[in-house]
């Protein structure tokens, strides 16, 4: 139920990582993704369990 950020170009974790899902506001019921996509044009990241998703938008941090 945890997600890491990860430098690229090294590799590394970034500080304050790892962190919960929920942290995200995703519901506290979901305790791993199937999937996440990022779109960089609108700067959205997709976050896939089952059947159900939900977007992130990192220039809102808002999840919905």
């Amino acid at each position: 139920n945890k997600y890491w950020g990860i430098k690229l170009h090294d590799r590394s974790i970034l500080p304050g990582y790892p962190k919960t899902l929920s942290s995200l506001g995703l519901p506290s019921t979901v305790s791993k993704l199937d999937a996440a996509v990022y779109e960089p044009n609108t700067k959205t990241t997709f976050f896939f369990v089952g059947r159900q998703y939900w977007r992130y938008s990192m220039s809102h941090m808002i999840t919905n």
